[in-house]
């Protein structure tokens, strides 16, 4: 999706307080959350450089209900993030060598205002060997750690956010 260009303040909205349903801003373009997807549906951005395990995810959340866009590099999540913010954004820690790490791409994230509203789950080979305290003080919703037990236990942590 491209993103719209819109003028001053949408209507019912005053200066400085922003719906956090409402289209995010970067620039001078609005970004649509969630993809315009309907109300009850919530999007959910998958970062994760394995494919095999991206697509499981991708597959059971879909069939779960989510509008669900899937990623393989945390840089390209900042370019997904352009196109549209998503509700929820499921994060993968580990990324290739060389390449902006999961933990980077969420502490950068934090630094913009419309990452500071986006609900954050960590889903790493790692997730026992998170700083509770360093995830707390950035924002994030849940930790788990793969393998999962079950597919569903992302929806479910999911879900628990409230979105």
């Amino acid at each position: 999706m491209v993103a719209r260009e819109t003028a001053g303040t949408p209507r019912g909205e005053r200066r400085g307080h922003r719906d956090p349903r409402r289209p995010g801003r970067v620039g001078d373009s609005a970004i649509p959350r969630g993809n315009d997807c309907t109300p009850a549906m919530t999007s959910v951005l998958i970062v994760e450089d394995d494919d095999r395990l991206r697509a499981i995810f991708e597959d059971a959340l879909r069939v779960e209900g989510f509008f669900v866009r899937a990623v393989s590099r945390a840089a390209d999540g900042f370019e997904a993030l352009r196109e549209s913010i998503p509700d929820v954004i499921v994060l993968d820690l580990g990324m290739p060598r060389g390449t902006l790490q999961g933990m980077e791409m969420l502490i950068q994230l934090r630094e913009t205002e419309v990452g500071r509203g986006i609900a954050v789950v960590i889903l790493s080979g790692f997730g026992e060997l998170v700083n509770p305290d360093v995830t707390r003080r950035l924002g994030v919703a849940a930790v788990l750690t793969k393998p999962l037990s079950h597919v569903d236990e992302l929806a479910r942590a999911i879900r628990r956010i409230g979105t």
